[in-house]
């Protein structure tokens, strides 16, 4: 039985921003080539990037269409808190780098409650 799972709500344009949301977190990044992201089942068809994550026995991989495809078996019950942050940090970035040069200001806002929150600033 295969435990991999597609992870659709995120597509990942630009592996750079996602290596600078990994830098940011403290997680490992990695470009690699065809087949060289193993999951459970094997290895991950079209894999372009992998990200280490707390706690995951296995990489989270990026294939080439974009998509997240990770293998949670053997992971802890708290572990998909950082892919979340790893998703979150990435929007943050993506929407910021979509603005520069378009908005008057754009930038990151950390809030007491603990979130972050991207302000865009267009008059």
């Amino acid at each position: 039985m295969s435990h991999t799972s597609v992870f659709n709500k995120v597509k990942v344009s630009s592996l750079k921003l996602l290596q600078s949301a990994c830098e940011q977190l403290g997680y490992s990044f990695r470009l690699v080539g065809e087949g060289k992201v193993r999951l459970w089942q094997g290895n991950v068809p079209g894999a372009v990037a992998a990200v280490k994550l707390p706690n995951w026995r296995y990489e989270v991989a990026v294939n080439s269409k974009g998509e997240i495809l990770y293998d949670h078996f053997g992971s802890t019950p708290d572990s998909f808190k950082y892919l979340g942050l790893m998703t979150q940090r990435y929007n943050e970035l993506a929407t910021v780098d979509a603005y520069v040069g378009v908005a008057q200001s754009v930038y990151v806002e950390e809030k007491p409650q603990g979130y972050r929150e991207v302000i865009v600033e267009l008059e």
